[in-house]
């Protein structure tokens, strides 16, 4: 009887710890850098294009952290956004289109960043302006996005 309980109780304890979930380290910075350097390099064509840090998906948001925005000097015509990411296993985004007439917010959740680039179609004319942010569990890592469409 004791051989089995001992036996239950290593199985109990094996079986919960496979169940845990160690923190992965944060990326090297030197990478991260080289990484937004090589997104900023690309000769992707697009209206714009950002990069950034993300969130943390559990933290708090301080000022200045909830987006990167662009504003267009004239209305233009976006297709959709590419989203990439860098350093974790996944990130979420979220961006708004803003237009004369009308705002469109929308995003993607647990894109893999292996996966990389990510089209997200999302069609609006008239557009003045994109905000974009990037969230992931950890908040590391760096995010890009180019906003795809064509002048007016």
């Amino acid at each position: 009887m004791k051989r089995l309980l001992s036996l239950l109780v290593i199985a109990v304890l094996g079986a919960g710890l496979t169940g845990c979930k160690s923190v992965p380290q944060p990326p090297d910075p030197d990478a991260v850098s080289e990484w937004i350097q090589e997104q900023s390099a690309s000769d992707r064509p697009g209206l714009a294009t950002m990069a950034g840090a993300p969130r943390n998906a559990s933290g708090p948001t301080t000022e200045g952290e909830e987006s990167i925005t662009v504003d267009f000097a004239s209305a233009t015509s976006v297709t959709g956004v590419e989203f990439s990411c860098f350093g974790e296993e996944s990130m979420s985004v979220a961006f708004e289109l803003r237009g004369a007439a009308e705002t469109r917010s929308t995003g993607s959740d647990d894109l893999v960043c292996a996966d990389s680039p990510h089209l997200l179609p999302e069609a609006l004319d008239g557009v003045i302006g994109v905000s974009v942010s990037g969230t992931s569990e950890h908040g590391s890592g760096a995010w890009s996005v180019v906003v795809l469409g064509e002048e007016q």
